[in-house]
């Protein structure tokens, strides 16, 4: 490929697949819109999608989205690494945080990270970064005196283990099969599909990179 980025040929070529790169994250992005509970996602595309390459460098992003998500998101995926070497992780892990220092900067933004497995090594990384309009505590406001008052706090971890719910999340939380839900979330709802939707949306750009590879054969 890079021996043939000089000529015509190539740089035609090189434009299509980047194209289609775009349109893979792009997709991604347009699947959270449509599955999404919250209004600030369905209605104002407050998200991110992006793929990455192993070492946690981003290699494109969806154009729908926010510029703070994207900056947030770009800089969230290399602290997933940090925890998970991506040489540990299995097909089927997903990964969330909503940390404030090591994603977007307040609790309302989830950030889910998803490997990419081709001959059983991980070849990429596909991450989203949605806003949530409910994670529970005192919400929105001055009010909060440390950022533990001001919703659920999520630490780097498991949402799956190998297509598994994480069992170890606590009892008092629960969605559509997966706990995720805080259980002072005045809208469950908004929170617990789109919570399974987002997890899903991440692996589905896995396949379209494939195909990817595929036109290119």
């Amino acid at each position: 490929m890079a021996k043939r980025t000089n000529d015509a040929l190539g740089q035609i070529h090189m434009q299509i697949m980047w194209n289609r790169l775009i349109a893979v994250v792009e997709e991604q992005a347009q699947t959270l819109v449509r599955t999404a509970f919250s209004t600030s996602v369905r209605e104002a595309g407050d998200l991110s999608a992006g793929v990455f390459d192993r070492k946690g460098r981003m290699l494109a992003q969806a154009v729908t989205g926010t510029p703070g998500h994207v900056n947030a998101m770009a800089e969230a995926v290399v602290h997933f690494l940090a925890k998970f070497p991506i040489d540990e992780m299995r097909p089927g892990d997903v990964f969330l945080t909503n940390d404030p220092w090591q994603t977007s900067g307040h609790l309302h933004d989830i950030t889910f990270v998803t490997p990419t497995f081709r001959k059983g090594r991980a070849v990429a990384l596909f991450a989203n970064t949605t806003h949530v309009v409910d994670i529970g505590g005192r919400g929105f406001g001055p009010d909060a005196k440390e950022v533990y008052e001001e919703g659920l706090h999520i630490p780097i971890m498991h949402l799956f283990r190998a297509g598994k719910p994480n069992e170890t999340l606590p009892p008092d939380l629960g969605s559509v099969g997966v706990a995720t839900v805080p259980a002072p979330c005045t809208t469950p709802p908004v929170f617990a599909v789109p919570a399974d939707a987002w997890a899903t949306t991440t692996p589905s750009g896995g396949f379209a990179i494939f195909t990817i590879r595929a036109i290119r054969s």
